[in-house]
């Protein structure tokens, strides 16, 4: 059984994984709303409501439940258990990491739509994998995923 601290929700550095996190996430946003802005689409209007409700269970069960089995089991196995080497555990932890996504009928409505889930998707896994690797822990890539998934809930 094991604890928090030893799938990388734990660790003395708490909130210096929260703000790195945080950081992170606004690096991502903000290079996904200068592409969409510079593509010329138009914002759309949000009601708060309608998103709480269509992220909550997203934010509980996806995000952390993808961290901890992408990040925490598959990534740092690979990396501590198995001995791969960063690139290969990564690239083998991101294909599995696209692998949901690629289903999700949000993603193949156009295909620039999809080319531009993919991208992201694989440069977040990578950005993800190598935040856990630096810190140990679990908490920037949780925080990250979770901020970056409400900015695509508003855009989508």
């Amino acid at each position: 059984r094991k604890t928090c601290a030893q799938i990388g929700f734990g660790g003395k550095k708490f909130l210096l994984n929260f703000f790195l996190g945080v950081i992170v996430a606004l690096i991502v946003i903000s290079h996904m709303f200068a592409t969409f802005y510079l593509g010329e689409a138009s914002l759309p209007v949000i009601n708060w409501n309608l998103l709480l409700i269509k992220i909550l269970p997203d934010l509980a069960f996806g995000v952390l439940g993808m961290e901890i089995f992408f990040r925490g089991m598959l990534f740092l196995r690979l990396r501590q258990n198995n001995n791969f080497s960063f690139l290969v555990a990564t690239s083998i932890s991101t294909v599995f990491f696209l692998l949901p996504f690629l289903t999700n009928p949000i993603y193949s409505t156009s295909r620039g739509i999809l080319a531009g889930a993919i991208y992201y998707i694989v440069f977040e896994s990578f950005i993800f994998c190598y935040l856990t690797e630096r810190t140990k822990s679990l908490v920037p890539s949780a925080i990250a995923s979770a901020i970056i998934l409400v900015f695509i809930n508003i855009l989508l």
